[in-house]
């Protein structure tokens, strides 16, 4: 759920990398930390896609219409 915003962080900073640390609650009450490394090199096709779909919806915020409900594919 938060790819779509490491994303955005990576577009808008102009960072190289980025580091999600997740804490996992399993059902006995414990606790495991996970860590997930994003490099920008290997996120690059889907950063270019998220600009494009920003750009769309920022169209959309200066002609003040709604954009779609479902982001299409």
């Amino acid at each position: 759920h938060y790819y779509i915003q490491i994303l955005h962080q990576l577009l808008a900073t102009g960072y190289r990398f980025a580091v999600l640390f997740a804490a996992l609650f399993d059902r006995n009450g414990g606790v495991s930390l996970r860590t997930y490394a994003f490099e920008r090199e290997e996120c690059q096709e889907d950063m270019a896609y998220l600009a494009e779909k920003e750009l769309e919806f920022w169209k959309h915020v200066e002609a003040g219409t709604l954009p779609p409900m479902v982001l299409t594919l």
